[in-house]
């Protein structure tokens, strides 16, 4: 149980590339043009512990140019997403389970700025670029929140709030990117359930198929069927959003399916 290293390597075509070392745990990395910044958080073996969070910018040789530790004062951090520019890398991280961390540095690792906003036990799930801003997707898996989204301004401070849901369907984001001033949204939705059924908790997705299974008593249904009953469940969305309101501008739809990653390439 205790913990030694980290490993991140690179492959191309299948062959080793370069490999780089951590004593933390990695818990991530994003892509930064022939770059890779890998983050995470150190290991903390008891309650009173400190566990922090830190991040490192790796070239395309595999050479760990810097290391940062995200020393912003609190018992307990994890960065939740990462947001690499031209000029700058923004670090949307969490603190003690109840604050939105917004953490500016230059490429060279040098802190620019520090804004933290309390914002109650909500998680990071994903961030994005808005022109000169930022959107985050905060969410709670616990009071079933999967659908919200903040602005932040370039100065770290939350501007506004979006919330996406409907009468008879439950959403849940599952990437964002900002394309030609427009927010595109990945997503899939699900049935709403009745009133008496909502207090599903955080089975609330497929909840509808679990209540069908044992109001009927199928315990011995078969993986066909159970396939069937769930790709049946499940509706692919993308979103198109305008940036300001957050109202969606455009709205796809693929029955049966789950919305994934969202990627831009050159075409």
């Amino acid at each position: 149980d205790v913990h030694d290293k980290s490993i991140i390597e690179k492959y191309m075509d299948d062959k080793l590339v370069w490999t780089a070392e951590f004593s933390d745990w990695i818990d991530n990395h994003v892509v930064f043009n022939d770059n890779v910044i890998v983050y995470g958080t150190s290991p903390a073996h008891s309650s009173t512990q400190r566990r922090y969070a830190w991040m490192a910018f790796i070239d395309s040789d595999g050479k760990i140019l810097w290391r940062r530790m995200l020393d912003n004062g609190f018992k307990d951090e994890y960065i939740g997403a990462i947001v690499p520019d031209d000029d700058n890398i923004v670090v949307f991280s969490r603190g003690d389970l109840n604050y939105l961390c917004f953490n500016e540095f230059d490429l060279n690792g040098d802190r620019m700025n520090f804004h933290k906003t309390e914002v109650g036990n909500t998680g990071i799930w994903n961030a994005a670029k808005l022109g000169d801003d930022y959107i985050v997707q905060l969410g709670n898996y616990m009071r079933d929140e999967n659908a919200l989204i903040v602005k932040v301004s370039s100065d770290g401070r939350i501007t506004d709030s979006f919330s996406y849901e409907s009468e008879d369907s439950y959403y849940y984001i599952t990437d964002m990117i900002e394309y030609n001033n427009l927010i595109y949204l990945s997503a899939y939705s699900v049935p709403a359930l009745e009133d008496e059924d909502k207090d599903a908790g955080s089975r609330r997705d497929i909840a509808t198929i679990l209540n069908y299974i044992f109001d009927n008593k199928l315990y011995d249904i078969s993986d066909e069927e159970l396939t069937k009953l769930v790709r049946e469940n499940f509706t692919a969305v993308l979103l198109i959003c305008d940036p300001s309101s957050g109202t969606p501008r455009e709205f796809f739809s693929v029955k049966g399916s789950l919305g994934g990653m969202l990627a831009m390439s050159e075409s």
